[in-house]
């Protein structure tokens, strides 16, 4: 039987892919590339005969909502905001010219988290100290009998090691399970938007901005009540089969532009629950109010940017592009 999409709680699918930025794997191969034009560009798949096509320079409004991307202006300022997937595959790429283009006039990326700046051994220390039990306790201690032999099933069936869970706190082994799951599925932080473009930006040497920091999105999870966290690590164990197949439609409505099939699949993991009212509440609304105030910052200066944060922070009444065009901003939608 086929799970009803519609009705997947993938609370960590929607966090790790569409809210929250993942730290990079590993650097991404970056291709230099040249058009039939002559126009230079960079790309994490093989150059081909022409890089660039039609229109490649051009950066008007569609008028019909294609992609994830709108363009903010006050005085001589410009912000392009883009909707990001943070995990992808290979077959995503090339981007459509007019995300390419955009990111061409601007003057800095600004991103959620700069996971390309990160110390690998900095990072493994934070990573520990937030997501594994300092105290002596155990996993077990959260965990009914059935969660635990579900916990070393669905560790079986992503190839992680049981021992590896056993330390870590309920919502870190729901992160490590996720993770594993989607990567098993052919997904990857490696090709997600952000990664692709802090790649160009280092191959090209433009200036990198973050909206926070990776402490502050691990603490957003470790803060979770005791209560929350064990939903999530339940509902990550009996859903984790399907993570694959959800983010596969989501990421089908982000190729096409579709924020309506988005905002649906966005809400119908998050409003039944209390523990997903909480998450929804945690991860997207109050950080859009910071990221908002953030950006508009960005509109008071004489200098184009390229945001990129994650696609469900641009969707509903409370996000990001809502709160800005309430404030006064217009945004025109690519």
């Amino acid at each position: 039987m086929r799970i009803n999409i519609m009705r997947c709680r993938c609370w960590l699918v929607v966090c790790l892919l569409w809210g929250l930025q993942a730290p990079s794997v590993e650097a991404a191969k970056i291709f230099r590339c040249v058009d039939d034009k002559g126009h230079v560009t960079f790309q994490q798949t093989p150059c081909t005969a022409s890089v660039g096509g039609e229109g490649a320079g051009k950066l008007e409004p569609s008028g019909k909502g294609r992609h994830f991307l709108w363009r903010l202006t006050s005085g001589e300022a410009t912000v392009y905001l883009l909707g990001s997937v943070h995990f992808g595959t290979d077959r995503m790429y090339p981007l459509p010219p007019v995300i390419d283009a955009a990111f061409a006039k601007a003057d800095a990326l600004v991103v959620e988290v700069n996971t390309a700046a990160l110390d690998p051994v900095a990072t493994a220390r934070l990573v520990a100290s937030l997501g594994n039990y300092q105290d002596g306790s155990s996993l077990r201690e959260a965990l009914s009998d059935p969660d635990w032999q579900k916990l070393r099933e669905a560790a079986a069936a992503v190839g992680i090691p049981f021992e590896m869970l056993v330390r870590q706190k309920p919502w870190f082994a729901a992160m490590t399970l996720a993770v594993a799951a989607l990567q098993k599925s052919g997904f990857d932080s490696r090709w997600g938007i952000d990664s692709h473009f802090l790649a160009r930006a280092s191959a090209e040497g433009r200036p990198v901005m973050e909206l926070e920091t990776l402490e502050e999105q691990l603490r957003l999870f470790d803060d979770l009540s005791f209560e929350v966290q064990r939903a999530l690590l339940r509902q990550s164990l009996y859903e984790l089969e399907h993570s694959g197949e959800f983010f596969g439609a989501m990421l089908d409505a982000w190729q096409r532009g579709d924020a309506a099939a988005l905002q649906a699949l966005l809400k119908a993991g998050f409003e039944d629950t209390a523990a997903g009212r909480e998450m929804y509440e945690v991860f997207l609304t109050r950080r859009n109010v910071r990221m908002a105030e953030k950006i508009e910052r960005l509109l008071e200066e004489r200098r184009t940017y390229f945001v990129i944060v994650g696609a469900a922070h641009l969707l509903g009444e409370k996000s990001i592009l809502s709160l800005l065009t309430r404030r006064g901003y217009r945004a025109d939608r690519f």
